[in-house]
C-alpha cells in the first residue's frame, strides 16, 4: 500500500494534460491522465478514512506524505491538473472522486464536486440527444448519484426532485425511472412483520425390534436387525431345509415302490406312517 502509494504522488505530480499534451498530443494526453487520477482515488480511498465531521482525512495505517486534506482539496488538483476548468474533467475522473467523498461521508464536498461539474458540462453540449451513448451514459451516472445519494443523505428531497423535473441532460425514461427509485427512498414501502409459526418437534423413532420404515428408506437394515426380522419358516427352512427334503424324497420313493412292487405289508405300514409323519411335519411347519 505505501509503495502504491508512493508511486501514484509521483506520477500524479507530472500529471497534467497541458504538459503531456505537448509530448503525446491531447487525446493520448487525456486518457493518461484519466486512467493515472482514476489509480490514484482508488488507491487513496483503500488506504484513508474519515477522521472528523469537517471531512479531514487521515491515514489508517501510517502516516502518508503528500496526504490530501479532504475530498475538496483532492477535487481542486485534479481541477488544476486538468487546466483549472471543472467542464474539462472527464466524467471517468469525476466518478470515483464523488464515490470517495460519499465513502468518507462527506456528502456535502460530493455535492460541490457535481454542482461545479454538471452545469459548466451541460452548457457544452445543449443538445443532449445528439450525444454519443457512451456520454449520455456520463451524464446519467452523474444525474443519479446527484438525485439519489447525494441529496438525499443531506435530507434534500425536494431539491432531488426539482432536479429531476428540471435537468435537460437525461432522457424522459431515464427520468422517469430515478423519480420512481427516489419516491421509493422517500416513502419505503412498510415491511410486512414475520410471522414466526410454530413447529411441532419431530417425533422420536421408538426402538423396536425392526427399523422403521422411513430408517429402512435411507439406510439398510443392519444383519442383526435382518436375522431378527426374518419369518419362522425361513428360518426354519435356512436350517433344516435339506434334511427336510431328502426326508421327502425318501418317503416318497418308498411310497412309490410299495405301490408298485407290492411290498409287504409291514413294510407298506412302515412306508405309510413315514409319509403320514412327513405330511405332518410339513404343515406344523408351515402353520
Amino acid at each position: 500500500g505505501d509503495a502504491a502509494w508512493a508511486v501514484c504522488c509521483v506520477a500524479i505530480q507530472h500529471c497534467s494534460v497541458a504538459r503531456l499534451g505537448c509530448d503525446v498530443g491531447d487525446a493520448q494526453a487525456r486518457q493518461a491522465c484519466c486512467r493515472m487520477w482514476i489509480l490514484y482515488i482508488c488507491v487513496l480511498g483503500s488506504l484513508t478514512e474519515l477522521a472528523d465531521a469537517d471531512g479531514e482525512l487521515r491515514p489508517k495505517r501510517a502516516a502518508l506524505p503528500h496526504l490530501p486534506a479532504s475530498a475538496r482539496q483532492l477535487w481542486r488538483s485534479i481541477t488544476a491538473a486538468y487546466g483549472g476548468h471543472a467542464a474539462d474533467v472527464d466524467s471517468e475522473v469525476l466518478v470515483p472522486a464523488v464515490l470517495l467523498a460519499l465513502k468518507l461521508r462527506d456528502a456535502g464536498a460530493a455535492r460541490d464536486i457535481v454542482e461545479a461539474w454538471l452545469p459548466s458540462r451541460a452548457a457544452r453540449d445543449p443538445d443532449h440527444a445528439l450525444l454519443e451513448p457512451q456520454q449520455q451514459a456520463s451524464y446519467l451516472r452523474v444525474c443519479e448519484l446527484y438525485a439519489l445519494h447525494i441529496l438525499p443523505q443531506l435530507a434534500e428531497f425536494d431539491a432531488a426532485r426539482a432536479f429531476l423535473c428540471s435537468t435537460p441532460l437525461i432522457s424522459p425514461h431515464a427520468r422517469d425511472g430515478l423519480a420512481r427509485r427516489l419516491d421509493l427512498q422517500c416513502n419505503p414501502p412498510p415491511q410486512r412483520p414475520r410471522i414466526r409459526r410454530k413447529t411441532r418437534p419431530a417425533p422420536r423413532p421408538t426402538r423396536l425390534d425392526t427399523a422403521p420404515v422411513s430408517t429402512a428408506l435411507v439406510a439398510p437394515p443392519t444383519p442383526r436387525s435382518a436375522r431378527k426380522a426374518l419369518p419362522l419358516l425361513r428360518r426354519l427352512l435356512l436350517r433344516w431345509g435339506l434334511t427336510l427334503f431328502s426326508v421327502l424324497i425318501a418317503a416318497a420313493v418308498l411310497r412309490l415302490a410299495a405301490m408298485r412292487l407290492r411290498l409287504p405289508s409291514l413294510l407298506a405300514l412302515a412306508a405309510r406312517r413315514l409319509w403320514s409323519t412327513v405330511k405332518m411335519g410339513t404343515q406344523v411347519t408351515y402353520i
